[in-house]
């Protein structure tokens, strides 16, 4: 099916206009992360003749969020971009989706609220350092004959449709400029095509703010410590709660934990401004700590934690809006740094629907049926926090 539709769209190519015309390269992508170096490496394994240029602005990667995959990501690393032996000795597993609960803070940490797997996750994603894995595909996109311009800085582009593209680039603080066929933009979050085009618009119906930072000295899940001092704890789970995302939740946030290779631990807050306050302080990571530390869990596991880096406050107001001329419709599609509760409900339902689930201090239940039930709940977080004794899904 995939060869029949190749063979298609090759035949319909061969009368383009641009067939005729003589670039520099078929493809520029500019941004070289995760994104710009997969859509390369993949379109040099469909077209080896292709000729293909990244523009990366960074001489190194920094540190960014998408470090937990799904499971839909996972598979199209694996089984797509061939990256299973990378994965497997570079990253960490992941097991999973895990969600904590309070009704206080002052509850203690044996009486809150956890729901995730009992056992093994059955399809497992990975916790991932995108410095060192978009290097790593960065590095692939070469080999497989890519030209990489590095560090380099677009100061323009010129969308002619069907007369061929332009960028112009300052290059080891030398101008260059490249005609191609198509410019793909992978900027990321920089979004350089919505903004140059203006279809970048302000989102003031959805003020959510995030805060994130790398800790160490984070305590383990998993530890002999908190096998002896709680043994209902440790007993009602067979897989490992570290190598899980772990949620913690409250009215207006929610806090991800993310495990890292090498031992740091990659935590934010998302929140809405409108319904939550971020807590005052002298810095932003001794804010965001002070946050966490005010919820049992968090106090638990960040009580000796250090902040090691601090990475942005971000203000996600930030939207695409499609053109509107002529009568044509707008359409519109906010941008967003880490998915809402509502983006994670497919995965929780899927977690619920393979038949168990983990209720810290109760037995194991079968939840057949419970999907629906799951969604009610989590859809009643944004004007309610649960307590243990409210929990109800058997």
């Amino acid at each position: 099916m995939s060869a029949s539709i190749d063979a298609l769209a090759q035949e319909r190519y061969k009368g383009h206009p641009l067939r005729a015309m003589n670039f520099d390269y078929d493809v520029v992508i500019i941004g070289g992360a995760f994104s710009g170096a997969a859509t390369a490496l993949m379109l040099k394994r469909k077209r080896p003749e292709a000729r293909v240029l990244i523009i990366e602005k960074g001489a190194a990667f920094d540190r960014k969020v998408g470090e937990s995959t799904t499971e839909v990501s996972s598979c199209y690393m694996t089984r797509i971009l061939g990256l299973t032996h990378y994965l497997g000795h570079h990253q960490l597993p992941k097991q999973g989706l895990r969600l904590w609960f309070s009704n206080r803070n002052d509850q203690r940490f044996d009486d809150c609220v956890e729901i995730g797997t009992r056992y093994q996750s059955r399809l497992p994603g990975f916790q991932v350092d995108r410095a060192k894995l978009d290097s790593h595909l960065l590095e692939l996109a070469r080999n497989a004959g890519c030209d990489l311009w590095r560090p380099a800085k677009v100061t323009s582009f010129e969308l002619n449709g069907g007369h061929g593209q332009r960028v112009n680039a300052v290059v080891d603080d030398a101008q260059r400029a490249a005609s191609c066929r198509w410019i793909v933009d992978a900027t990321g979050r920089a979004a350089m095509f919505a903004r140059k085009l203006g279809y970048f618009r302000p989102n003031a119906e959805h003020p959510i703010n995030a805060v994130w930072a790398r800790f160490s000295g984070v305590k383990e899940w998993d530890s002999y410590e908190w096998r002896e001092r709680f043994p209902d704890y440790a007993n009602g789970c067979r897989t490992g709660r570290e190598w899980a995302t772990n949620h913690l939740f409250g009215r207006g946030w929610w806090v991800w934990i993310i495990p890292l290779q090498g031992g740091d631990v990659s935590a934010g807050i998302v929140y809405d401004s409108r319904i939550f306050k971020f807590p005052e302080g002298p810095t932003l990571g001794q804010r965001l700590h002070a946050h966490i530390l005010n919820n049992p869990v968090g106090r638990e596991i960040f009580g000796a934690a250090k902040v090691r880096f601090l990475f942005l406050h971000f203000l996600l107001r930030g939207g695409l809006t499609g053109a509107q001329s002529q009568g044509r419709r707008r359409r519109r599609a906010t941008t967003s740094l880490q998915p809402t509760i509502s983006g994670y409900l497919p995965f929780l339902v899927r977690e619920f629907v393979q038949g168990q689930i983990l209720l810290h201090g109760r037995r194991r239940v079968n939840v057949s049926g419970a999907a629906s039930r799951c969604e009610q709940l989590l859809r009643r977080l944004g004007s309610t926090s649960l307590s243990r004794s409210r929990m109800r899904v058997s």
